[in-house]
C-alpha cells in the first residue's frame, strides 16, 4: 500500500496574501513541495485548497514537471477554510472520501511553509515511520527548557521550568522538543480511533533549524528568499 502525502494550502493568511504561490528563489512555496515529492513512485500527493487559483496552480506545475505523479485534488468547505479550522478538522473532512482515502493507510501531512524541509529528510521520516512502525511521528526542534508563559488574569509571568538557584546552564539542561508543524506523519487506522494528529507509538524527529523554518509572516517570507540560494541543492538531492 502506498503513502499519501496531504498538502494542506489554504489562502486565507492574513500577514502573507497568498502566501502559498509566494516564491523564493524561482518557485513557489507549492511548487518546492510539489518537486520535493516527485519523482517516485512511493507517494501519492493531494493538494487540499479552498483556492482554486491554488489548485490550477499545483495542477499546471504537476503536468509541466511531475507528469507520472498521482495527485489528488480535494475541494475544502467553508468550514474547513475558516482561521479556527485545525488540520483534524480537514483531515475528518478529507477522509470522508472512502473511494480514496481507502487506499492508503499510511498518511503525512506536509506544510509548504517549511520549505527547507529536504526530499532526504522527507524519506527519512517514512523510513524511521515504517522501520520502527510507528503509530506516528513529527518533525520537531529541540531547544533548551527557559521558557515563561504569561497569566492573562494576573499578567503575571510564570516560569515553565524548575526555576531554582543556582540556574542550570543550557549545555547541562534537560532538552524540550517543540513541534515545528512541518510534518506530522500518522496511520490513517488509528487516527480514526484517536482523532488526534500524534498519539500511542510516537516519535519526534528533530530538524536543524534551517529545515524548521516556518514561514509566517513577512520577516519569515524575506529570510526564506535570503536562505533559498544557498540551500536549493540541498532541498532537492
Amino acid at each position: 500500500m502506498k503513502t499519501l502525502f496531504i498538502l494542506p494550502v489554504r489562502s486565507g493568511s492574513q500577514r502573507i496574501i497568498n502566501k502559498n504561490i509566494q516564491k523564493i528563489g524561482d518557485k513557489t512555496l507549492i511548487e518546492i513541495a510539489l518537486l520535493k515529492l516527485s519523482k517516485t513512485d512511493e507517494y501519492d500527493v493531494l493538494v487540499s485548497s479552498d483556492s482554486l487559483k491554488y489548485i490550477e496552480h499545483a495542477k499546471d506545475f504537476n503536468k509541466k514537471y511531475c507528469p507520472k505523479n498521482t495527485i489528488y485534488f480535494h475541494q475544502r468547505s467553508k468550514k474547513t477554510a475558516s482561521d479556527s479550522a485545525t488540520l483534524e478538522d480537514l483531515l475528518d473532512e478529507i477522509f470522508e472520501n472512502k473511494n480514496l482515502i481507502n487506499n492508503y493507510n499510511d498518511i503525512f501531512v506536509h506544510q509548504c511553509t517549511s520549505p527547507f524541509i529536504s526530499k532526504k529528510t522527507i524519506n527519512k521520516i517514512v523510513h524511521l515511520f515504517r522501520v520502527k512502525n510507528l503509530d506516528s511521528i513529527f518533525t520537531t526542534i529541540s531547544s533548551h527548557p527557559f521558557y515563561w508563559k504569561k497569566n492573562n488574569q494576573s499578567e503575571e509571568y510564570l516560569a515553565c521550568f524548575n526555576n531554582i538557584i543556582p540556574r542550570i546552564g543550557t549545555q547541562n539542561a534537560e532538552k524540550i522538543f517543540i513541534e515545528t508543524g512541518g510534518i506530522y506523519g500518522f496511520k490513517r487506522n488509528k487516527y480514526l480511533i484517536k482523532k488526534t494528529r500524534t498519539f500511542l507509538n510516537k516519535l519526534p524527529y528533530n530538524l536543524n533549524k534551517f529545515e524548521a523554518l516556518d514561514i509566517d509572516d513577512k520577516i519569515d517570507l524575506d529570510f526564506a528568499r535570503f536562505l533559498y540560494p544557498y540551500l536549493e541543492k540541498k532541498i532537492f538531492e
